[in-house]
Parts: C-alpha cells; structure tokens; sequence
C-alpha cells in the first residue's frame, strides 16, 4: 500500500479569494493501492512451467488464483494471423481445467509452451504470419476448449443439443465463468467487474430502508427471515432501472438469490455473507422440504451445477442440501444419508462411516456418480 501526502493549501487560498462556498473534505491523506504484482503478471500473460500449473478442484489456478491456459505459438495452425484474428475458430483454444487436451499435452512434454492469464475481456496474445510470412503478435478472441466444458459440465453441457453446445461456447463469458466459480477461490481477478452504483436516486438508502422494513426484511424468493441481519438484504429493481422506484418495481432479496437474478451474474457477495445466508435457512428449516432438482440448483452453490446437472442426468436420488458433520465441524453441500455419501466444494474426507467427496473428485471421476444410486 502507498502512502502520500497532498498539500491543497493553495487550492483552498484560490477558493476562499473568490469566495466559493467550502465543502469539507479530509485530504490529509490519499492511499492508494497497488497491483499486486502476480495480478500484473496474469493480465499481460505469463509463460509457466508445468509444476507452477495447479488444479483448485478441477479449475485451473497458479498462485491461488483462476487461471486461463493458452498457447500463444500459431505459427503452424495453417492460418495467417489476419485470418485468424477475423476468424477465430480456426485458432487454438484457451483452456479452464486439466481437460483431455491437456492431459495428451503433458504425456508429449508440450505443456511448456502455454501461457496462463486471468484477463478477463477475451483477448489473448498470439504469435502467427502474416499476410507476408512475417511472424509478428496480435490479439486474438480465441474460443474456450469444448473439453473443458464437458469436464466440468459447465451450464449442463454434457447434457445439451449440440446447437446448445454452440451456443454456450459462442457466448462464453470468461467474467460469468470466474464468478461461477467463485467459492474455490479466496482472491479474484483485479479485473471482475463490481456492481454499478450509478444510476441511483439520491434518496435510494432511504427507500430501500423503507420497503425493506415494510416486506418484514425477509425475502421474497426464499423466504429466509433477516429481520437480525439486514445487512444481508438488498432491494432489487425488477426492471433493471435503478432510478424506477415504484414500490411494484422493487423487490427485497437475501444477497443470494439477488445475485442469482438474471444478468445479476457481475454482483459479487462475500463468501461470509452467502454462508451466514445458508445457516439462516437451514435454522429456519427452509431447506428441509426441497423436493425438486430446480429447487435444487436455486439453493446450492452454483460452483456445484455442473456436478448436480450429471446426477440428475444419471437419475440419482436426490439429495438433500447443506448437512453439517458436527464432529469435525465440516459440512457436505449435497447429502444422502441412507448411503453415507456426499459432496463438498471443498476437499473430501471421511468420518464415522460418511464418505464426502469433493467436487474435484466427481469431475475427475466421472464413474463414481453411480456408487450415489
């Protein structure tokens, strides 16, 4: 963190001589934060060797944060690098977990030559020849890895038509998919957009108060009850319009299912906020009656969608949500109880008969869903 000193003495002589009204403001200090240096590191793209390559189950990562793997070199994809740029599905694909790609990459000692990056707006450096047989570097809007996709299942897609396939990889936003994932990972991009606070009326902390207060501070998705936590209650605008507060435009939501709405993806919640969220429900037993696979995903972790969208594709029981093992103070995001078995975003274990398997393991492993029947 820098630190400086700003002397506005003159300003403020400048303004009391024409006799401008003074607003108060303390600029005694001015602190400003630097980049961290791996974050500059990733934006501009870092040549990585295999053992700094990690896997935060089964996302790519380096030095604890989600990563992207590419390979600049496109010398001899067969395109030049005009074509390519204007056509970038004829270009390699960018990377997100250790798919089969992959995996026949470091069987023939090829992985040297990635790239890892967690910049966010889809452009990548790489290498290629011109029109003239001149190498030269350029960026290009490379398409994320189809295995990839079906490794993890991202937005079902194992379970699609391929005119479904097409368009979750031509609309693949690199910012929705960190977020997706954002229970793996303590730090995120420098670059993830924060919620947009302009647009706002001037007294919207005054309204939202209000209809808060006038809705009893629960929910209106859930149900979860925050009359003692309203910090964890916002207002939403139905249509999107910050500045329309007619009370049939606002509705009051828990940070979570807020989050959920649609194009609501960029908000980002503390992870703290979303557990206290989860143990409300769970004391209020809101989450004790779920009894449909669409309640389920509204109610899990969305890290966790592509694992539920496989168990309900092999007609697995379904389970129950957020079962804590007081014993080791550790929870299972999904449970079922007549077999012992669960699974966890976090690393799996083992107590008093239960097998927890994490996330990592289910994408892995793809034949141990047939053990939850």
């Amino acid at each position: 963190m820098g630190v400086f000193t700003l002397d506005l003495s003159l300003l403020k002589k400048a303004v009391d001589m024409v006799g401008a009204n003074n607003i108060q403001v303390d600029f005694e200090r001015i602190y400003i934060e630097e980049m961290d240096p791996i974050e500059l590191e990733l934006l501009a793209g870092k040549e990585i060797d295999i053992s700094q390559v990690e896997s935060q189950n089964g996302i790519l990562s380096h030095a604890g944060r989600q990563v992207l793997l590419y390979i600049k070199d496109h010398v001899q994809v067969g395109s030049s690098l005009e074509e390519l740029i204007k056509n970038p599905v004829n270009a390699r694909k960018f990377h997100v977990t250790e798919c089969k790609t992959l995996h026949d990459m470091r069987s023939k000692n090829k992985f040297d030559r990635y790239v890892v990056t967690n910049r966010l707006d889809g452009n990548f450096t790489i290498a290629g020849k011109n029109i003239h047989e001149e190498i030269e570097e350029a960026e290009a809007q490379l398409k994320v890895c189809r295995y990839c996709l079906s490794n993890l299942n991202y937005k079902n897609y194992k379970n699609v038509s391929q005119i479904d396939r097409n368009n979750i990889v031509n609309n693949f936003s690199i910012e929705d998919f960190f977020l997706h994932y954002i229970s793996f990972f303590s730090t995120l991009p420098s670059g993830i957009a924060r919620l947009d606070k302009g647009g706002y009326s001037k007294d919207w902390r005054s309204i939202s108060d209000n209809i808060r207060k006038k809705r009893n501070y629960i929910c209106e998705e859930c149900g979860v009850d925050l009359s003692s936590n309203r910090n964890l209650l916002d207002t939403h605008h139905k249509n999107s319009i910050k500045s329309d507060n007619r009370e049939s435009n606002l509705r009051v939501l828990c940070k979570d299912c807020h989050r959920r709405e649609p194009n609501h993806s960029h908000i980002i919640r503390h992870i703290s906020d979303i557990e206290n969220i989860i143990k409300l429900r769970i004391s209020q037993r809101i989450l004790e009656n779920i009894s449909s696979w669409d309640d389920i995903y509204k109610y899990s972790d969305p890290a966790l969608h592509g694992v539920i969208g496989l168990l309900q594709a092999a007609n697995i029981v379904k389970p129950k949500l957020y079962i804590y093992l007081q014993e080791l103070d550790k929870r299972a995001e999904l449970f079922w109880k007549h077999i012992k078995k669960g699974i966890t975003i976090g690393k799996g274990y083992k107590t008093s008969g239960y097998t927890i398997y994490s996330h990592k393991d289910i994408i892995n492993n793809h034949g141990l869903i047939a053990g939850f029947r």
